[in-house]
């Protein structure tokens, strides 16, 4: 076999060397003798581990992953749910969306749950609270009778 470069050593398996019985001469000026190492040895000793790695295709990440520094990431469309990556402009985006927890602005039909007949906490009244309680009474507003606080209507 020919010399080669260390720059050659990873394409011996496609040269059609054998890697079982090709022996490559280590020559160490330091050794009294010339060693021998075979092909498969040398991979073994030369090719990293990969299998601690993450796929190039689909990698699942643990830890905290980032980008590198002064690369951006793809922003996903509004309303994706899936396990893509999320930038901090997707997350800031989907969280301008949200009402604030401290007076929150409310737009449309806001809905919340009717309390019990005779809560008095203060605790949101729907509309079908307050029907309910106000059911079965009536004020007579004729008559130019006195009510709420001395108001007259007539």
């Amino acid at each position: 076999m020919a010399d080669l470069k260390i720059s050659q050593l990873t394409a011996l398996a496609a040269a059609g060397v054998d890697s079982a019985a090709d022996v490559l001469p280590i020559v160490d000026s330091s050794a009294v003798e010339t060693k021998k190492i075979t092909v498969a040895n040398l991979k073994v000793a030369v090719a990293p581990d990969l299998s601690t790695y993450a796929p190039l295709a689909s990698p699942t990440f643990t830890g905290t992953p980032s980008l590198p520094t002064g690369t951006t990431g793809v922003t996903q469309s509004a309303g994706d749910s899936t396990t893509k990556v999320a930038t901090t402009a997707f997350v800031t985006t989907a969280d301008n969306l949200k009402a604030n927890l401290a007076s929150p602005a409310f737009t449309g039909t806001p809905t919340a749950p009717t309390a019990s007949s005779g809560t008095n906490t203060t605790q949101i009244a729907t509309t079908a609270f307050v029907t309910s309680a106000v059911s079965g009474t009536s004020v007579n507003y004729s008559d130019d009778q006195n009510v709420l606080n001395n108001a007259v209507f007539s």
